[in-house]
């Protein structure tokens, strides 16, 4: 770290979290559609449209990391 460089877990999970949220709260729309079709997820379009960007979120993070499946591990 004293190199700058980053620990693994910040590379790989929140990096990828925070870039998602700021496209989200942003209203990038390049950027949300890239990250949802490298994802493979579908979001309605009653979410995509909505206007508070954090039913928006909330719909891709349900989809991308359940919560059952991240905290549980539920094989």
């Amino acid at each position: 770290q004293s190199k700058g460089k980053k620990p693994l877990f910040v590379q790989l999970v929140l990096d990828n979290i925070w870039s998602l949220y700021e496209a989200v709260m942003k209203r990038d729309k390049e950027k949300i559609e890239k990250i949802v079709t490298s994802l493979g997820l579908k979001i309605g379009a009653r979410e995509s449209r909505h206007a508070d960007p954090k039913v928006h979120l909330n719909a891709i993070c349900s989809q991308w990391l359940p919560i059952s499946d991240a905290v549980l591990c539920i094989l």
